[in-house]
């Protein structure tokens, strides 16, 4: 085509149908993440934070499918305790760093039949997989149950929340490596507990009673470095032995007596208390906060402390001249 001024205007040659199309194709095709190095594929997908997302990230990539299953560390959020156990029976590592499982109480009626076998089943598979660290929280309100708990050979952090689920311990074995024991919610024989862990050096406990003595938290470890105890229900007493005071069972008592103890931390609400009796000669830190009883005694040997701090906090006691005053509170910093 020729305009007025001379010039021919040129059309571009006609592009072949389809050839967009078919290099658009082939870049949606092409998997770039296949080729990533697989630490790297591992090190992305621990960062997803939750089993169930890595195993959809195998629909994005091929090289993704069961790469989950290589994963140091596995988080699960799950209302089927089977599901979850299924899943770690495809697990081929032989050791991992942390399982960490959320179990919530979505279940139909019938699963609840033989939830707590689920659960058995559930913790004998975690076990098998040795990790250095298990968690297990179980938002379930379940009575009359027991679930029994495996040994964690190699397992250096256990943490159980179990929400007042009754605890069997195994008949056989010990928990060798244990240094970090967290309980809350949990009835169980902490006496017998203890003695399978021989090298336990952390405890906290919050809010779990004794099956043997009902209302009663009683410890005895005489490698114990931190202690921690919180107890806020009414339904719990508090009766704490460390080493060789198995004979005071007095209600509201609370006793310390460790050679090796360096940190103690107390919180007690809702319950008064009539005796606190420390013995630690290499304690450091003290943290007490608690309800205490009129007839509250005190007695304290720890010669090494260097920070203390104890909040007490009384019921009905007036002193002063006709009783006119109402003590609420003593602090000391």
């Amino acid at each position: 085509m020729q305009l007025r001024s001379g010039r021919r205007l040129v059309y571009p040659p006609p592009k072949q149908q389809g050839g967009d199309h078919r290099r658009r194709s082939q870049q949606i095709s092409e998997d770039r993440i296949s080729s990533l190095p697989e630490d790297l594929l591992l090190e992305i997908l621990v960062r997803l934070r939750s089993v169930a997302d890595a195993v959809c990230a195998g629909a994005v990539s091929r090289g993704w499918r069961d790469l989950w299953t290589e994963l140091p560390e596995l988080i699960f959020w799950s209302a089927h305790p089977l599901s979850v156990q299924s899943m770690l029976a495809r697990i081929t590592r032989p050791s991992l760093d942390l399982v960490n499982i959320y179990l919530w109480s979505d279940w139909g009626d019938n699963d609840y039949e033989d939830w707590d076998v689920q659960i058995s089943l559930l913790l004998r598979g975690a076990a098998r997989l040795l990790p250095e660290k298990f968690i297990i929280t179980i938002d379930i309100h379940q009575t009359g149950c027991v679930v029994d708990l495996p040994c964690f050979e190699r397992t250096s952090f256990l943490s159980l929340h179990m929400r007042a689920i009754s605890i069997r311990l195994p008949q056989y074995g010990e928990f060798t490596a244990l240094k970090s024991l967290h309980l809350e919610l949990c009835c169980i024989h902490l006496c017998t507990l203890l003695r399978l862990c021989p090298s336990l050096r952390i405890l906290n406990i919050r809010n779990c009673s004794d099956l043997r003595h009902a209302g009663t938290v009683i410890v005895h470890s005489p490698s114990l470095e931190e202690f921690s105890l919180e107890i806020s229900n009414h339904d719990i007493c508090c009766i704490l032995n460390i080493r060789n005071c198995s004979d005071l069972r007095h209600a509201g008592t609370v006793i310390v007596h460790s050679p090796s103890l360096e940190e103690f931390s107390l919180e007690i609400s809702n319950h008064d208390i009539c005796c606190i009796d420390i013995v630690a000669p290499v304690l450091k830190e003290v943290t007490v906060e608690a309800y205490i009883d009129i007839s509250f005694t005190l007695s304290f040997l720890a010669p090494m402390v260097k920070k203390l701090r104890w909040s007490y906090d009384y019921g009905y006691v007036f002193v002063g001249f006709d009783q006119i005053w109402r003590l609420m509170s003593i602090t000391v910093a």
